[in-house]
């Protein structure tokens, strides 16, 4: 019997969602939080047509395709995300410095602060930032780099992340985001 491609691809999401169901418990549970949103919609469709509804169907989506690009093994947890203000985010992501080129970044223990200016659900662009910040949770779940100094860490981490970044815009056709290498240069740093 002869399986039809759109029977398989709603087999897969089917199977998204299950997985889904089953990591629900942890959805953006870092320090107790809980999704003001639905945690998924029971339409396959929504998945397929990608009219993504929540925040936590966006992070769920990204999760998926970050699995597909990079190959890495799905986190027990998802990070808790929380679209703050520019004051916050620099307050979180920066020591309180300014940092205007910062739109978004992975604390660990915190999670994941995104400019409240950005809109992922509906400008490619933007979702690639939370797509790549999300890639750090992916890394520091698995401990990739944990065997590289700080400065190697940090731009190995980065280098992946852009690379991620760059082959999800690549599929989306949502442009190209380039690595900022001058700001990784470890050897001026020894």
């Amino acid at each position: 019997m002869k399986t039809s491609r759109k029977s398989v691809l709603l087999s897969n999401w089917r199977s998204i969602a299950v997985r889904t169901v089953l990591l629900a418990t942890s959805l953006f549970g870092m320090s107790g939080a809980r999704a003001e949103e639905p945690l998924f919609t029971a339409d396959a469709g929504t998945f397929m047509s990608k009219r993504l509804q929540s925040m936590p169907d966006l992070v769920i989506s990204l999760f998926g395709a970050i699995e597909r690009i990079a190959k890495y093994e799905t986190p027990a947890t998802y990070p808790r995300v929380r679209q703050v203000t520019r004051v916050e985010l620099e307050r979180e992501a920066c020591e309180g410095r300014k940092c205007r080129f910062v739109k978004a970044a992975y604390v660990p223990e915190k999670g994941l602060f995104m400019d409240n200016a950005l809109n992922p659900q509906a400008n490619v662009m933007d979702r690639s930032i939370l797509l790549h910040e999300i890639v750090h949770h992916f890394q520091a779940s698995t401990r990739r780099y944990a065997h590289l100094t700080d400065c190697e860490r940090a731009r190995a981490e980065e280098e992946e992340a852009y690379a991620i970044q760059n082959a999800y815009l690549a599929q989306n056709g949502g442009g190209y985001v380039p690595f900022p290498a001058r700001a990784y240069n470890c050897r001026a740093q020894s």
